[in-house]
């Protein structure tokens, strides 16, 4: 099995992207992993790697949950998680919408950002977007700091890295470019100004553009 990635760490705040949509509905055309696959092909990947080790079988639940892998002896601590949910037609759905309402002029495939380029709301819309295609991920993001948090305790991995494996597998409008942008803007998070992160176990993200 081979896989591509991206290792993201910091990046810019402002998030934009190209994904198409058209005048009237429409489903894009894409290969589309079953997260059942994915991992599989996934643990046998890292199975076979002698410095790797598999933690969560997927038939224990630990209090607090139990990261994945083990990777590099004990120096890494990582989860995976899979994007399995497109939101292709969230964002069509808005997209018409927005046409039909203020009866712009589009027709065809569009980018969804020149849809909104010229509307007084346009920030506003792009929010709007951005958290209708990444909302799974900030979950996943949070979920997997708690999973690596708890197993770092557990087995007295303090000084380990903390690695998220975001794999995506369905989810067609979060290109490589809008999943950087937005982890980027995940990382900076903070509770406080200046204060520490809120996903304090979570040091980098390993992302695997699957559709892209």
């Amino acid at each position: 099995d081979v896989f591509g990635f991206i290792l993201v760490c910091v990046g810019p705040n402002l998030i934009r992207f190209p994904f198409k949509v058209a005048r009237s509905r429409h489903e894009a055309e894409c290969q589309v992993y079953s997260m059942t696959e994915f991992e599989s092909g996934f643990r046998r990947f890292i199975a076979g790697c002698s410095d790797c080790k598999i933690l969560d079988d997927g038939n224990s639940n630990p209090e607090g949950g139990i990261a994945d892998f083990l990777i590099n002896g004990d120096h890494v601590v990582a989860e995976l998680k899979c994007l399995e949910v497109d939101k292709s037609e969230a964002l069509q759905r808005l997209a018409t919408e927005l046409i039909e309402s203020r009866q712009l002029p589009i027709y065809g495939e569009i980018p969804f950002e020149k849809i909104i380029e010229d509307q007084p709301d346009r920030s506003s819309l792009n929010r709007k977007a951005v958290r209708m295609i990444t909302g799974r991920v900030q979950e996943d993001f949070k979920d997997a700091n708690n999973q690596i948090k708890n197993t770092k305790v557990r087995l007295g991995l303090n000084d380990s890295l903390g690695v998220l494996i975001l794999a995506n597998t369905s989810n067609q409008p979060l290109d490589p470019q809008l999943a950087y942008g937005f982890l980027s803007f995940v990382f900076s998070k903070r509770k406080e100004k200046d204060g520490p992160p809120i996903c304090t176990s979570i040091d980098c993200v390993l992302y695997l553009p699957q559709l892209h």
